[in-house]
C-alpha cells in the first residue's frame, strides 16, 4: 500500500529530527519517531500533559524536563508546540522533540510555557547559560516545521475525517504485518536486582498482546506508563521490521497489560527516577528475548543480539558463514530438545559440512552448561563450536547490537562471543575486525543465552 499523503508529508517535516511526536489533539498519535524508544511514550504523554497545564493557542510554547509529566528525563528536555488550532472541521495539531543540552542533567525544571502569544521567556533562556542558542535552534526547527504543516496546500489532509483515514489505513497496514505472524503465545522471565519481569506474549490474529502481570513492584528502577509502552510498540516495530512509524493502530494493535505498582507503571514522584534509562534497557532486553524465543517458530531472519554471526576464510576456499543461533529453537514440540538434535531440520549451521569445506578439525559442538546466573537470565542455553585450525586463515566476528544495559550489569557467560587458544594461551579476538588464525589453533565460538519459557 502507499503511504498516505499525510504520512507522507509528516515524514518529511520530521527528518530533521532525531525524536520527534505529533498528535491531535483528540489524543491520536499521527506519528512517534524515536531512536531511544522512550520518546515514542513520553513525548505524546508530555503533549497531553501541557494542553492540562497551559492554555497554548498556535504557536506557543512549553518545555518540560520531569518523565512524570512527559518529559523524556535524565540529560533531554522535550519542547511542545501547539502546531495548529482547532476549528470547527479540524481538531488542533501538537508536535513535541526532544533535545539534549549541556548540564541539562542537573536541572530541576517544572512544566514551564517557553512562548506565548509570541512573547519568549527571557529568564528562562538566560537560567540556559551558553546552552540557550542550542535551545533556540532547536525551536526554529521546530517553528519551520510547523509553518509548513499549516500550509493552504495541505490543511484537507488535518481534517477530522482526513485523520480517521490515516488511522483506518495504519490499521489495515499493520494488520497485514501481524498475519504474517504464528499464533499463539510464549513467555519470558528475567530478574535484576529488586525487579522482575515476567512477559507473556500472544498473538490471536487480531492483535500482539503484551501481558506483564507477575512483573515485581520496583526498588530502584522506575517508569511511567507511557514510556513502557513506547518503548514495547517500538521494540516491536523494529522486530517487525516495518519502515513506518510508531502511530494511533498500534494502541489498538498492540495492547498492553500491566499492573498498578510494577516499575513499569510507577508513580508520578518515583518516574523522576535517575535509573530511567536502564531501567527501559531491561525492559527492551526482556521484550527482545520474547521475540526471539517466538521469532524462533518461523523461518525469520532476525539478527538477535543473542545469536553469534561470524565468518571464517582459508586461501583456496570460498568464505563461510558461521550462525550459532541462541538457545534451544523455540519450535513447538522442540522445548528442552538439543539444538543439535534439530539440526537437519533447523539448517543454520552443519558441522559435517565446516569439516567437508574448510581446513578445520571439530572438537566440541555441544549446548553450552547453564551459566548459573539466574538472577540475569535463566533457560535459554547457547551453543558451543570448537574448532582446530588446520591452515593458516581468518576468522571476523560481529558485536552484539547496544541493546544491553549499562556495562556493570552485563554477564559474560549470557553474551555471544568468540575466544582463541594459541600456544596455551587465551585471548578474545576483537569484533568486527579480521583475526589471523594459525594451523594448530583452537577457536571456541558460542552465542548467548535465550530466554526461559515459565
Amino acid at each position: 500500500m502507499k503511504c498516505h499523503p499525510a504520512q507522507h508529508v509528516l515524514s518529511e517535516l520530521s527528518a530533521p529530527f532525531s525524536s520527534i511526536a505529533w498528535v491531535s489533539g483528540q489524543g491520536q498519535i499521527l506519528l512517534a519517531r524515536s531512536p531511544e524508544g522512550l520518546d515514542a511514550g513520553l513525548l505524546p504523554m508530555g503533549i497531553g500533559a501541557v494542553t492540562q497545564y497551559f492554555p497554548l493557542k498556535e504557536g506557543d510554547v512549553a518545555l518540560l524536563k520531569d518523565p512524570a509529566v512527559g518529559g523524556p528525563g535524565r540529560d533531554r528536555l522535550a519542547l511542545v508546540q501547539c502546531v495548529s488550532a482547532e476549528s470547527d472541521s479540524r481538531p488542533s495539531v501538537w508536535a513535541a522533540t526532544s533535545l539534549r543540552l549541556p548540564g541539562s542533567a542537573e536541572f530541576r525544571l517544572p512544566p514551564v510555557p517557553l512562548r506565548q502569544k509570541g512573547d519568549t521567556n527571557q529568564m528562562l533562556l538566560q537560567a540556559l547559560g551558553d546552552s540557550r542558542h542550542l535551545l533556540e535552534t532547536q525551536l526554529n526547527l521546530l517553528d519551520g516545521a510547523a509553518a509548513r504543516f499549516r500550509h493552504e496546500a495541505f490543511r484537507d489532509l488535518w481534517s477530522r475525517r482526513g485523520l480517521q483515514d490515516i488511522e483506518q489505513r495504519a490499521k489495515e497496514r499493520i494488520r497485514r504485518r501481524l498475519e504474517e505472524l504464528p499464533e499463539g503465545e510464549v513467555s519470558f522471565d528475567l530478574a535484576t536486582g529488586g525487579e522482575q519481569i515476567r512477559l507473556r506474549l500472544q498473538n490471536d490474529g487480531r492483535a500482539l498482546r503484551f501481558d506483564f502481570t507477575g512483573t515485581s513492584p520496583g526498588r530502584r528502577l522506575f517508569l511511567p506508563l507511557a514510556a513502557t509502552s513506547g518503548l514495547v510498540r517500538t521494540t516491536v516495530r523494529e522486530w517487525l521490521q516495518w519502515e513506518m512509524e510508531l502511530d494511533s493502530a498500534c494502541d489498538h494493535l498492540i495492547p498492553l497489560t500491566v499492573p498498578n505498582g510494577c516499575f513499569l507503571n510507577a508513580q508520578t514522584r518515583d518516574a523522576c527516577s535517575g535509573c530511567l534509562v536502564e531501567a527501559a534497557a531491561w525492559l527492551k532486553t526482556a521484550v527482545e528475548g520474547a521475540l526471539h524465543r517466538w521469532d524462533r517458530r518461523q523461518p525469520r531472519a532476525l539478527t538477535n543480539y543473542f545469536d553469534l554471526w561470524s565468518e571464517l576464510k582459508f586461501e583456496g576456499h570460498p568464505p563461510e558463514a558461521v550462525h550459532l543461533p541462541s538457545g534451544s529453537p523455540a519450535r513447538e514440540g522442540a522445548e528442552g530438545t538439543s539444538f543439535w538434535q534439530q539440526r537437519p531440520d533447523h539448517g543454520d549451521c552443519s558441522v559435517e559440512d565446516l569439516e567437508r569445506r574448510l581446513p578445520v578439525r571439530v572438537l566440541r559442538a555441544v549446548e553450552r552448561p547453564p551459566s548459573g546466573h539466574k538472577a540475569r537470565l535463566n533457560g535459554g542455553r547457547g551453543l558451543l563450536l570448537q574448532l582446530e585450525i588446520l591452515a593458516p586463515g581468518q576468522i571476523i566476528h560481529a558485536a552484539s547490537p547496544s541493546r544491553w544495559p549499562a556495562e556493570k550489569h552485563q554477564l559474560p557467560g549470557d553474551a555471544p562471543g568468540v575466544s582463541l587458544q594459541r600456544a596455551g594461551q587465551d585471548s578474545r579476538p576483537a569484533a568486527n575486525e579480521w583475526i589471523p588464525l594459525q594451523a594448530g589453533d583452537v577457536l571456541t565460538l558460542h552465542s548467548g543465552s535465550g530466554g526461559s519459557l515459565l
